[in-house]
């Protein structure tokens, strides 16, 4: 099954240059999105708040499979209890 994510592409007249990368939510997780429709109305927000001379503009795109399940495994993984220890170590 495929997934998808929000693209941020920063143009090359910013002057910190120009740069590509996945857009990350509010708690610093990468978006790992199930449908590229819910991916673009993101995108598309995203567009739409920033001014139209802003140097950075978002995108819905498919991630690889390999990237979308790190990113599963990783926020799993995160969401595990941890072991409390008790007594002398």
């Amino acid at each position: 099954m495929s997934k998808y994510g929000v693209w941020a592409v920063r143009g090359g007249s910013s002057v910190f240059g120009a740069a590509e990368a996945w857009c990350k939510d509010l708690d610093g997780e990468y978006m790992v999105l199930d449908s590229q429709e819910e991916a673009r109305k993101i995108a598309d927000g995203y567009n739409q708040s920033h001014s139209p001379l802003a140097s950075v503009h978002y995108y819905a795109k498919e991630m690889e499979p390999q990237l979308a399940e790190e990113i599963s495994r990783r926020r799993d993984q995160a969401q595990e209890p941890e072991l409390e220890l008790s007594g002398p170590c």
